[in-house]
C-alpha cells in the first residue's frame, strides 16, 4: 500500500526514470539530483520497492519448503 502511495505522488509530479535505476545507487542518486523536490519520495519508493521484493522471494522460498515438507511426508 506504501509503495503505490509514493508511486502516485512520483507520478502527480511527473517523476520518471526507469525500473532498473531504482537498483542502482549512483543512479538513484542522479534522479533525486534532477527531482531534488521528490528526493525523499524517490528514495521511499526505492526502499519500499526494495522490501517488497525481498519480502515476495522469502513468502516464494518458504511455500516451495512446506510444499517438500509435505510432499516428503505424503
Amino acid at each position: 500500500v506504501r509503495v503505490m502511495k509514493v508511486y502516485k505522488s512520483l507520478v502527480q509530479h511527473r517523476v520518471q526514470f526507469g525500473a532498473l535505476e531504482v537498483f542502482n545507487k549512483e543512479k538513484l542518486n542522479a534522479i533525486q539530483l534532477k527531482y531534488p523536490r521528490q528526493a525523499d519520495d524517490i528514495q521511499a519508493f526505492s526502499d519500499y520497492l526494495k522490501y517488497s521484493i525481498r519480502m515476495a522471494s522469502v513468502l516464494i522460498l518458504l511455500i516451495t519448503a512446506f510444499g517438500a515438507i509435505l510432499m516428503y511426508f505424503r
